[in-house]
């Protein structure tokens, strides 16, 4: 919320169900800043409508995964300008440049977008906000920078931090982490454990290989293993 600086006024389209962490992230989020949260039933209506319906609910706040959010875009007019939107707020998938270059062509020049990494075991961890103007790179875009309470290294296989700019798996570090998982010791004992240095703060191996840009922002590589995400 503190990247979106939500207010009592805004209105948060509520897209996802509330049952994962984007749909409970954003509930959360609205309600505690007296935001209203708006919900669309995607599942049964489809992405075809979402467009009509933010412009008669004058919906400020679009949040969802990128693969929505293209089905979103694809179903607006050409030249559809949607000027109720302040914000567009991606997450729980890789974004890319062209997912940016869409919001530059619909979307207010005084809009923010924000893309977001997160993951089940730490909620949101790092966050890139741009402004309508700015210009990125064709391809993936970054994850951006740590969030508050979130510490972010890039380790080798050793646990040991990697150079500046070379590849390592991202660990987090933090007292905001999961307890562990369910009824799985073995799991949980693998990936998380004590920072010895710092009461109270965990430490959680990700098993996400990253680097760190020149301008400071993280960078996903794929992963170790064979998990999709």
């Amino acid at each position: 919320s503190r990247l979106m600086k939500l207010t009592p006024g805004d209105r948060v389209a509520l897209l996802a169900s509330i049952g994962g962490s984007q749909g409970l992230t954003t509930a959360w989020c609205a309600l505690q800043n007296g935001a209203s949260l708006w919900p669309y039933p995607v599942m049964d209506k489809g992405a075809e409508g979402l467009g009509d319906w933010i412009a008669a609910s004058a919906i400020s706040v679009y949040i969802s995964s990128p693969s929505l959010f293209r089905h979103f875009i694809k179903s607006l007019r050409e030249g559809a300008i949607l000027s109720s939107l302040r914000i567009a707020k991606l997450g729980a998938e890789q974004a890319t440049s062209e997912d940016f270059a869409a919001f530059q062509k619909h979307f207010p020049e005084d809009a923010i977008f924000v893309h977001t990494l997160g993951c089940s075991e730490a909620g949101n961890i790092a966050a890139l906000r741009l402004s309508y103007g700015d210009r990125f790179h064709d391809g993936s875009l970054a994850a951006g920078k740590a969030l508050k309470g979130m510490e972010v290294l890039l380790v080798d296989d050793d646990g040991k931090p990697v150079p500046l700019g070379a590849t390592g798996e991202v660990v987090l570090h933090s007292r905001y982490l999961s307890a562990g998982y369910w009824r799985n010791d073995a799991l949980t004992a693998e990936r998380f454990s004590a920072d010895l240095d710092i009461p109270g703060v965990r430490i959680f191996r990700t098993g996400d290989l990253g680097r760190i840009n020149a301008d400071g922002d993280l960078e996903l590589r794929g992963r170790k293993d064979s998990l999709l995400k």
